[in-house]
């Protein structure tokens, strides 16, 4: 059920001209907030929010229905010179940028006098998947009924942890084991070779993040794929030709068994999988 301010219901039950525009709200992981709209000019809802003209965004349309379905919102944005932290759109949106955001779309109502008379809420959601393009990004929003299908309950048995590497529950200090480094040669599109990656034994950066803070990719990170002596590969190459002499940071990734968190984290009392339980096929 939609439910409106007493003054939008007055004014849309008492005239039948105006005007409307998209309100668009992107709350970003990083709890940075954006308010866009296509209106030409500044608009500032009824409760102060302001929201300034942004990038084009084109969008799909809204369907509303009884009972309970998810529903998904396709939308463009489009601009040459829009940038979001210091980023062009293309930019902000392959650095995962908007990457889980929470987007509210909403319509605003304004009168002959181009005064607002109020807004409603047509699709609140949260991005699901982010595609950079020449200009823009392409996103797609789904409604918040997505959470009805995580698993349940929460806590499972497996013998993998359940843990996420240093979050809260894990505890590992993430500054305290990356380290920095430079590259010192290529050995092919998706491999570069650091005595920062020599340092350590073999493997020791496998699944972990490597993100450059100089260079033509500064501020991009991939995941390693493997790590062996002092070359660390990639399942694909970085955006940017990479240079040797190019500064990045190294974090170790963890494949979530007993023994990586015990030899690498030193960190088994915070381990929350079950590693002896047995596979299906041996349980009679």
């Amino acid at each position: 059920m939609k439910t409106a301010a007493p003054a939008l219901v007055t004014f849309m039950n008492g005239t039948k001209q105006g005007t409307s525009f998209d309100l668009w709200t992107f709350t970003l992981q990083s709890g940075t907030v954006l308010r866009w709209t296509d209106a030409d000019t500044t608009i500032t809802t009824l409760d102060a929010r302001v929201f300034t003209k942004g990038p084009i965004i084109t969008r799909d349309r809204v369907r509303w229905v009884r009972g309970i379905e998810v529903d998904q919102l396709s939308l463009e944005l489009q601009s040459p010179t829009q940038t979001v932290d210091g980023q062009r759109l293309p930019v902000f949106a392959t650095l995962g940028g908007f990457d889980a955001a929470q987007v509210v779309l909403e319509r605003v109502y304004l009168n002959n006098a181009n005064t607002v008379q109020g807004s409603l809420v047509w699709f609140p959601g949260a991005v699901t998947d982010v595609d950079a393009t020449d200009m823009g990004a392409s996103i797609v929003v789904k409604s918040q009924l997505t959470q009805l299908s995580q698993q349940l309950p929460r806590s499972l048995y497996q013998a993998g942890c359940l843990n996420n590497l240093y979050d809260t529950n894990c505890g590992v200090n993430k500054a305290a084991v990356t380290s920095a480094g430079t590259v010192s040669a290529l050995g092919s599109s998706t491999q570069f070779f650091s005595s920062v990656a020599a340092s350590r034994a073999s493997g020791y950066y496998d699944l972990g993040i490597a993100r450059f803070t100089s260079g033509a990719n500064a501020g991009i990170g991939r995941a390693i794929q493997t790590h062996v002596g002092s070359g660390l590969s990639f399942s694909r190459p970085f955006p940017f030709t990479i240079v040797p002499g190019d500064s990045f940071t190294v974090t170790p990734g963890c494949n979530k068994t007993f023994a990586t968190c015990g030899t690498k984290f030193s960190n088994t009392l915070k381990f929350r999988g079950h590693p002896f339980v047995p596979v299906p096929e041996t349980v009679t």
